[in-house]
């Protein structure tokens, strides 16, 4: 069965910052960037590919694969996405913190960036 994905939230939980104002990832290192992904989550609550991307990972899918394998619980839905152009893109993926597991996986994370 699939599970439904949250509402796609164009705000911070605080209602302050909208995902297009988030600051930019600053490195290229593949460890940085699973790091900025979750952290991108778990503040918006979900993200898409494009949304991703616009903030400096070039290849969303391959860092959510790592995560995924890595055992961080990420679920993911397809949705149709209105660019700042004002075009559509079709079966844009929105990734999102799986409710169904505890976010024990997450941890594993946390210190990433003190290695890198």
């Amino acid at each position: 069965m699939k599970e439904n994905a949250p509402q796609m939230q164009n705000t911070h939980l605080n209602g302050n910052l909208s995902i297009a104002d988030y600051p930019k990832v600053t490195s290229t290192k593949v460890i940085v960037q699973r790091q900025y992904i979750l952290s991108v989550i778990k503040q918006f609550g979900s993200a898409n590919t494009i949304e991703l991307q616009n903030l400096g990972i070039k290849h969303p899918a391959a860092r959510i694969m790592e995560l995924k394998m890595a055992g961080v619980p990420i679920a993911s839905t397809r949705e149709t996405y209105t660019c700042h152009a004002g075009l559509e893109h079709k079966r844009v993926k929105r990734y999102f913190i799986s409710s169904s597991n505890d976010d024990s996986q997450l941890s594993l994370f946390d210190d990433d960036l003190a290695c890198a």
